[in-house]
């Protein structure tokens, strides 16, 4: 279980494309804040909360800090207790991560990992309990939380390929995504209010079957994520599917 929540959320991300995106005017505002409940084989397993808490300067960048928090319900915390801290420092214009400093509490077992990033330089300084190394990439690179916020302000087109190269402490692995649809509608309840939006969905086709759905209207929200799908023996994998429920200082379309 260890294992796959590190995967979880510390994935980083080199995004590469032969496509020139449409970018698609956004902005943050201090305070957004995302709710989204966590399931597993259709049981409420986590809580996690994703707010924009302020603008900073980190590294000499002008940045937003946006704080994650991942916590088990207080049954499954009987079973096996998660409580993860995230902070992640996106730069304000490009929305990419200059500074990724995260606190896990698993169980008994804890760690803190700090991952600095030069975009322009292309190498990210990665330090946790065990390691402390220097590793290259090309692109862009992203983690798990910015690219929520990164891809609000991107229009892919259908069917287009999306090579995401994931640095996974000391492995790089290649994650082939795929834009399935622009214009797919699916139903969520958020704040209380039932509604269909139509949303970007993404998909990975060569490994681990991640999925997101970002609905494609003004606010980009990020809907629906299915972060991994666990092996369990032949064709059969268990899936970790996060749902949005709630916003707050977020106008949401009618």
């Amino acid at each position: 279980m260890k294992k796959y929540l590190i995967f979880l959320l510390f994935i980083l991300t080199n995004i590469n494309s032969g496509y020139s995106y449409k970018i698609h005017p956004i902005t943050l505002k201090i305070g957004e804040k995302y709710y989204y409940n966590i399931y597993v084989l259709g049981a409420k397993v986590a809580a996690e909360t994703i707010t924009i808490s302020k603008e900073t300067n980190i590294l000499s960048k002008k940045c937003y800090k946006i704080i994650t928090l991942i916590k088990t319900t207080p049954f499954i915390s009987e079973i096996y207790k998660v409580e993860d801290y995230i902070e992640t420092y996106i730069e304000k214009n490009s929305l990419l991560p200059v500074l990724i400093h995260t606190k896990l509490h698993e169980r008994k077992w804890e760690n803190e990992i700090i991952i600095k990033i030069n975009q322009e330089k292309k190498f990210l300084w990665y330090k946790d309990k065990k390691i402390n190394k220097k590793f290259y990439f090309e692109h862009k690179l992203l983690g798990l939380v910015s690219i929520l916020f990164y891809l609000k302000k991107i229009t892919p087109e259908k069917g287009e390929i999306i090579n995401l190269y994931v640095h996974n402490k000391r492995k790089v692995e290649k994650l082939i995504t795929k834009v399935i649809s622009t214009n797919e509608i699916i139903k969520a309840q958020i704040n209380n209010k039932k509604k269909k939006f139509k949303v970007f969905h993404y998909k990975t086709i060569n490994k681990n079957g991640a999925e997101l759905w970002i609905s494609n209207d003004k606010d980009r929200l990020p809907l629906k994520l299915i972060s991994i799908k666990i092996p369990v023996f032949g064709d059969m994998s268990i899936s970790i599917i996060s749902h949005l429920i709630k916003i707050e200082n977020i106008y949401l379309n009618k």
